[in-house]
């Protein structure tokens, strides 16, 4: 028996329902798993996928809550979703997408690295085609291959969402990597904690990997910001807490960027155990210093 059966916690988790060529279904399970399960579920193309990280305390491990889902869905009348469990989601919509045996495949945190070693990268990345496809015919062909090759080359040549991939193969994408997304007048930046992180230093930690990776973006999109938000999930305030940060200069530094995510989550911290840092920076002007009025995000 796989140890993925094990009642046990894992850092990150994530269950993908799919179903295939039936928007209408994808419709109602994302409404139905909003209400009842957890409103941090989004939906794919063909598929809702829910991060379950901080419900295995309360309704089992990751296989089970797959269960569970899997029985709300029949239970209010939609056909039985092919189910991906992963640590990763590009993992999860992999384990959805190429079911091995029957409805439900289980990818353990400890186990990806293994199970993607001799995998196709345009199975392991179908939901990002086009990077698939330029490493294929850059020479790239399996999970092994991208596993062993370096971050900064990876990136350089192939962009930022090569490196979810190269994490995915690597076994480490779910373990708290900062998720980014860039908008042509915002940033913003999350990291999900895994469960039971109450630890002051390890909170710690994750801030400074946050503020690495948002500076970055910053960086990236060439945008100053001066006003940054910094939104803290934990178990006694789960839908978070905002605290508004003007800091005075534009797209500061990174220890000034940390220096003050971490004065502000020392000061709105309940001391609880955190379950999501979120950094957030949105209307940036122009490159030139000009607001754009009527745009939006």
């Amino acid at each position: 028996m796989s140890r993925n059966s094990f009642s046990c916690l894992w850092p990150r988790a994530i269950i993908e329902l799919r179903f295939d060529n039936d928007r209408d279904s994808v419709a109602t399970m994302l409404k139905l798993v909003r209400s009842s399960f957890a409103k941090s579920a989004v939906r794919l193309d063909q598929a809702v996928q829910v991060d379950i990280t901080h419900m295995q305390q309360s309704l089992g491990s990751p296989a089970d809550i797959a269960g569970q889902l899997q029985i709300f869905a029949r239970d209010h009348g939609l056909p039985t979703p092919a189910i991906g469990v992963a640590s990763d989601p590009l993992i999860a919509s992999y384990a959805a997408k190429f079911l091995m045996a029957n409805g439900t495949q289980v990818i353990a945190p400890w186990e990806a690295r293994s199970r993607l070693h001799n995998e196709r990268i345009s199975r392991i990345g179908f939901s990002l085609p086009a990077v698939a496809q330029k490493m294929e015919h850059a020479g790239i062909h399996t999970g092994k291959q991208l596993a062993g090759l370096s971050e900064r080359v990876l990136q350089h040549y192939f962009g930022d969402n090569s490196l979810r991939l190269w994490r995915a193969c690597r076994g480490v994408g779910g373990a708290s990597a900062p998720e980014v997304s860039c908008f042509y007048n915002a940033v913003s930046c999350r990291v999900v904690l895994p469960p039971r992180t109450s630890n002051k230093r390890s909170i710690v930690s994750h801030a400074r990997r946050l503020s690495s990776a948002f500076s970055s973006a910053l960086l990236r999109i060439q945008r100053p910001a001066q006003q940054i938000h910094l939104l803290i999930r934990d178990e006694f305030y789960p839908d978070g807490v905002e605290s508004g940060m003007i800091l005075q200069n534009n797209n500061p530094r990174l220890p000034e960027l940390f220096h003050s995510v971490k004065e502000t989550l020392e000061a709105a911290w309940s001391g609880t155990a955190v379950t999501h840092l979120e950094l957030v920076a949105q209307n940036l002007p122009a490159p030139g210093g000009q607001l754009e009025l009527f745009a939006t995000a």
